[in-house]
């Protein structure tokens, strides 16, 4: 029987091994085994199968745990082949269609062809019981093999930039650089609400004998006693669809809510990314604090840091001056 595990200890460092339970000559070994075949189909692969240091590295044990396929959307060509492709990822309660457009002007502007995902338990992307910054870290490794992308450019909002920071810090060698837009991985804002939004999506009338757009039209008006802002509005219930003549949320509302404390909290070792990284953040939001940057510098020490007059959705309110930043570092040396 195949014995991926001791093949990995056959060609491992033993020395980087015993040191921190990773080594960079897994990545090749990953590759190749997962363009091999040993019988592993369907949108889910297991991630103890592929990465037997992950259950160690994290302190539990997740043997039944699964990867996620994520869906995508490729914006452009591999443009010059010799540049890392863009991958980026949305914020919680979001989707790779909320990037679009500025996923079509990063590929204008740079050249590079731009990926961006969604994660698992939202949009089009497999929903499961587990959630974590974590898993979906190995997500997106997973679709760089699947891809043959050894290093890529990352860009990710909110929990999309957390688990960003968490590919940058555990497999420092696949990433060139990386913006993160609003999001600290020190703390997290005193104003989150988005396990109130997860309460009310349980609670908005949905009747399957209506078409999708007027649904639509009650759900916002039912939302609205709550939430007055009409964009989050649309934002949110941009996760609302109708499958089999069934209204469902993209969003899997039950594993957000039942991994709640996962997103709220970021998971730090001494581990040090020293690419260049750029955070982005709204100077009306308190996402990305002045004051943590001296902080945040021990794991990013090559962080620069920059402000646009915006809430903690930065790309969505000032797109043309986000783009403009997104760009310039994109193409800096």
């Amino acid at each position: 029987m195949f014995n991926f595990k001791q093949m990995l200890l056959k060609h491992a460092l033993p020395g980087r091994w015993a040191e921190n339970h990773r080594f960079t000559s897994i990545i090749r070994f990953r590759k190749k085994f997962l363009h091999t075949n040993h019988n592993i189909t369907g949108a889910t692969v297991g991630c103890n199968q592929l990465f037997p240091s992950y259950g160690r590295r994290f302190g539990s044990s997740r043997s039944r745990t699964a990867c996620v396929k994520m869906a995508f959307n490729k914006h452009g060509d591999r443009g010059d082949s010799s540049l890392p492709p863009v991958m980026i990822m949305h914020g919680v309660l979001g989707s790779k269609n909320n990037w679009n457009s500025l996923s079509k002007a990063i590929n204008a502007k740079t050249n590079r062809q731009v990926i961006a995902l969604d994660a698992r338990n939202h949009g089009d992307s497999p929903h499961t019981d587990s959630f974590s910054y974590e898993l979906m870290a190995e997500d997106v490794v997973l679709l760089m093999d699947e891809m043959n992308v050894d290093k890529s450019c990352l860009i990710g909002h909110s929990m999309g930039g957390r688990t960003m920071m968490r590919v940058s810090l555990t497999y420092p060698e696949r990433v060139e650089k990386m913006i993160v837009v609003d999001i600290s991985p020190i703390q997290l804002s005193a104003s989150l609400v988005i396990e109130k939004y997860l309460d009310l999506f349980e609670t908005v009338p949905l009747d399957n004998s209506l078409p999708l757009s007027q649904v639509r039209r009650d759900a916002d008006l039912f939302l609205s006693s709550q939430i007055p802002e009409a964009d989050i509005r649309q934002f949110l219930l941009s996760n609302l669809t109708k499958v089999d003549n069934q209204f469902k949320w993209k969003v899997n509302i039950r594993s957000l809510k039942n991994n709640f404390e996962n997103i709220l909290k970021f998971p730090l070792e001494n581990e040090v990314f020293d690419g260049p990284v750029l955070f982005i953040g709204g100077k009306r939001s308190d996402y990305l604090r002045t004051e943590d940057h001296a902080k945040i510098k021990r794991f990013f020490p090559r962080a620069q840091f920059a402000y646009l007059d915006t809430g903690h959705w930065v790309h969505a309110e000032q797109p043309s001056q986000f783009l403009v930043l997104a760009a310039d570092f994109i193409r800096s040396p």
